[in-house]
């Protein structure tokens, strides 16, 4: 939840037109402004999210009793996912501005984490989620 909240704070291009660039003044300078900070804070918490996820995503459906080859298949379908979303990144890429994409990669993965953590007994939603990777990718 707080990755959504640090992503709805970050301003699109129209608000931060008025601030100071980073030729205008000092690193230091440019950290301290309040759109740096948020765009710092959502990217912590949208990998400090993807980091727990790919440490204990195994050891959970581990424990859920998932095989092996079930847990490999979930890793395959994210694998997949990338793949699909850098053959056709691009054409999705322009369709809104890249605070918008940062916002929606935050509300997904919190619908991701959620989904799997509250429902992965149930390998379709497994799918599904990490299916969603392909909206993550954008953040990056």
């Amino acid at each position: 939840m707080l990755l959504c909240v640090a992503a709805a704070r970050l301003p699109s291009r129209g608000d931060a037109a008025g601030e100071t660039t980073a030729q205008e003044g000092a690193v230091w300078q440019v950290l301290r402004q309040r759109r740096v900070q948020w765009f710092f804070a959502t990217i912590f918490f949208t990998v400090l999210g993807h980091t727990s996820l790919y440490t204990f995503l195994s050891l959970y459906l581990d424990e859920l009793g998932y095989g092996k080859s079930a847990v490999g298949l979930v890793w395959a379908v994210s694998v997949m996912a990338e793949i699909a979303f850098f053959w056709m990144g691009a054409r999705w890429a322009g369709r809104l501005e890249p605070v918008r994409w940062v916002w929606w990669a935050a509300v997904v993965c919190v619908l991701r984490l959620a989904a799997i953590a509250s429902m992965g007994h149930v390998m379709t939603v497994l799918v599904a989620a990490q299916l969603l990777l392909v909206v993550l990718q954008f953040l990056y």
